[in-house]
């Protein structure tokens, strides 16, 4: 019986979390894309690998010819405005976490990279909001606490700034990038 494209899909992520060897991942979603040359996630897939390998022009075309596939597919505007964010085009990935979370609204994650991007734009009453629907979806990886804290100390609201943080260093206390932020909101509240 031949494997399933969501078969496919699961042993290479399996294979991901096992390895970081992109170039092998790439050999193996291009050798699947010759069998499946029109399926959409298949282009997703080499696009994500592109993307891991930074070879960002590959890998936008990969994202565009799955979009152009399915212009339906979460998931490819969702790598898409990953890779966006990476480069530092944070407009264009913005736009493209927004039609991500506008096509699939239950996924804490999009909402978290979404915020991010806002985020990163100034655009602080919309990170927080993108911030909160994460928290609301059920997110667990402290990443729209810690945003939540940081818009707050934008806002000079310390003290629940301290505890949005803490609560992202409870979600994951290996995180420095979460105690380092505890301690500039900790700076900022002694006035240094």
């Amino acid at each position: 019986m031949a494997e399933s494209v969501d078969e496919f899909i699961g042993r290479l992520v399996a294979m991901s979390r096992l390895t970081d060897d992109f170039g092998g991942l790439l050999r193996v979603v291009e050798e699947k894309e010759r069998s499946l040359p029109d399926e959409h996630m298949i282009k997703v897939l080499k696009g994500w690998a592109l993307h891991n390998l930074k070879r960002y022009d590959e890998a936008e075309r990969s994202f565009d010819e799955a979009i152009a596939l399915n212009p339906r597919s979460a998931w490819a505007f969702f790598r898409k405005g990953q890779m966006l964010a990476e480069t530092g085009r944070d407009e264009d990935a913005l736009a493209c976490f927004g039609k991500a979370v506008a096509l699939k609204p239950r996924r804490a994650d999009f909402w978290v990279q979404k915020g991010q991007a806002e985020d990163r734009l100034g655009r602080l009453s919309d990170s927080f909001g993108s911030y909160e629907r994460a928290i609301q979806l059920g997110d667990r990886s402290g990443w729209p606490q810690a945003g939540r804290a940081r818009v707050l100390t934008f806002l000079n609201r310390f003290e629940e700034a301290l505890d949005a943080v803490r609560t992202a260093m409870k979600l994951d206390p290996e995180e420095e990038a979460f105690r380092a932020y505890e301690q500039v909101i900790l700076d900022k509240m002694r006035g240094y």
